[in-house]
């Protein structure tokens, strides 16, 4: 149970579906996505777009 908390203390910090996706190769569960339009990864700051509403999940660096 401690260590599902740590999980989910983590989960908050690396929101991108990069940083997301690096989680989950770590330490090999899936988590539920979070339901977001747009927001800024709180680790590495770069934006992205939710899955589950839009179509392109892309992340998008020093668009002008």
């Amino acid at each position: 149970m401690a260590r599902m908390n740590q999980m989910n203390e983590l989960r908050e910090d690396f929101q991108c579906r990069h940083c997301y996706s690096m989680l989950i190769k770590v330490y090999g569960e899936d988590f539920e996505k979070p339901e977001r339009v747009a927001y800024n990864c709180p680790a590495c700051s770069k934006q992205l777009y939710s899955k589950r509403t839009t179509k392109n999940v892309k992340i998008r660096l020093n668009e002008k």
